[in-house]
């Protein structure tokens, strides 16, 4: 055959359509329908069986046929074997209305409605303690990796120092994890939910992606070895030195940027117009630092593990927690949107009673690297 003539007649092959579904009467099409339906049945595809049967009930009312009693009752049947409960109920309760008593499947409905009742209302209820269970569930916080090193810690960019940020002392600090962002009441809330701790009071200044404000030191903590205890993971409030060690990200100044407090880089009583908003921004509405973290001058003031001491003579020199001195109060570093910029300095210490919480002071999550 010339190919001119075999092209011609693979074109009129392939383009002639097979005899196919949409060809079928539609009285014929929806009993070869019902046909497949029965087959996905005894396959215990219910799902698909469900989804052809909705085809068929289309196809019924688009030319007006009748829809029989045993169709819902069927219907039902397959609804409750794949877990649409309403829709089972809904279609037994249309072959009650119009088979009566006097349906073939009278007692057997009653029965699957029975049933589809009890199985709605179970998993209600299982939505409803999976809801519960999530708003308890916790948050886990995104980290930032810390690399080891070493750094000089106390008053070495020599810019509004206090006498309790000497004297100037090298630190080893181990890599660690520190959360990106203070803890917020999104997260916080799910602790007290959980173990049914009072609610942390935001006074009217907002919550959600907030930081969490009105926190002790020992709620801090209460907070690390619940999140410890539902993750599995080994979370604690950073040390004083992992603090600043984090907070500099290799700088020598008196902010991770430089020596000026500059103009809306941070939240605090006079860091620029966007930022004086006379309360907490929620977390990240300004840049990381170097190492990735937000927030670490300004926001919220932020308890570390630290007994108070008044000056660095003997404090640790490996990055640990300085678990002697003054233990009744414990160290807050960083300044907060209630504070001076001077305060917001990566040296700048501060202190309060353990017990105690203010409207300005929250904390961030530090996480033991497992070998």
């Amino acid at each position: 055959m010339p190919e001119q003539i075999r092209s011609v007649a693979v074109f009129i092959f392939l383009g002639t359509p097979l005899l196919g579904l949409a060809q079928l009467p539609p009285e014929i099409l929806v009993d070869r329908y019902q046909v497949e339906v029965e087959q996905l049945i005894a396959k215990k595809d219910h799902k698909a069986a469900l989804d052809l049967m909705n085809k068929i009930i289309a196809l019924r009312q688009e030319h007006n046929f009748t829809v029989p009693d045993v169709f819902h009752y069927q219907y039902a049947e397959v609804a409750l074997s794949g877990g649409s409960f309403r829709a089972a109920i809904d279609s037994v309760n249309k072959y009650l209305g119009t088979a009566g008593k006097d349906g073939e499947f009278y007692r057997k409905a009653l029965e699957l409605l029975v049933q589809a009742e009890q199985e709605e209302a179970r998993s209600k209820q299982e939505e409803q303690e999976e809801q519960q269970r999530a708003q308890i569930r916790p948050i886990s916080p995104e980290m930032a990796w810390i690399p080891g090193g070493r750094f000089r810690m106390g008053c070495v960019s020599g810019q509004r120092c206090d006498d309790d940020e000497h004297p100037e002392h090298t630190v080893r600090v181990e890599a660690f994890e520190l959360g990106k962002y203070e803890v917020t009441f999104e997260e916080y809330d799910r602790f007290t939910a959980a173990t049914g701790r009072e609610q942390a009071s935001d006074i009217g200044l907002g919550r959600s992606r907030r930081p969490v404000i009105g926190v002790s030191w020992e709620d801090a903590v209460a907070y690390t070895r619940w999140l410890s205890e539902q993750t599995g993971q080994r979370y604690r409030l950073p040390t004083e030195a992992e603090w600043e060690y984090a907070a500099r990200a290799g700088s020598v100044t008196a902010y991770s940027w430089g020596n000026e407090i500059g103009r809306n880089l941070a939240s605090c009583d006079g860091c620029g117009d966007q930022s004086d908003y006379g309360q907490p921004v929620p977390v990240g509405s300004f840049g990381p630092n170097p190492w990735g973290l937000y927030d670490m001058h300004g926001n919220v003031r932020e308890w570390v593990q630290d007994c108070w001491n008044g000056y660095y003579h003997g404090a640790p020199t490996d990055g640990s927690a300085w678990e002697s001195g003054d233990c009744s109060r414990r160290v807050l570093r960083g300044g907060s949107w209630f504070a001076s910029p001077r305060n917001l300095r990566s040296a700048d210490r501060f202190r309060i009673t353990a017990t105690d919480w203010s409207s300005d002071l929250g904390f961030r999550v530090a996480r033991t690297i497992t070998p």
